[in-house]
């Protein structure tokens, strides 16, 4: 699982098409830990994604 990609997905931020990604996933999404999730969003903070 992409962990910065759910997080990316939450906050509503652009997200493109991977040219190797297939039409269905092969595991559900699972939501990244509370500690990830804060974690990447600092880092999206840090570097002025958001």
């Amino acid at each position: 699982m992409d962990a910065i990609a759910e997080v990316k997905r939450s906050l509503g931020l652009t997200m493109y098409g991977a040219p190797n990604a297939t039409e269905e996933l092969k595991q559900p999404r699972k939501r990244p830990a509370k500690e990830k999730t804060e974690a990447i969003t600092e880092a999206l903070k840090h570097f002025e994604v958001i």
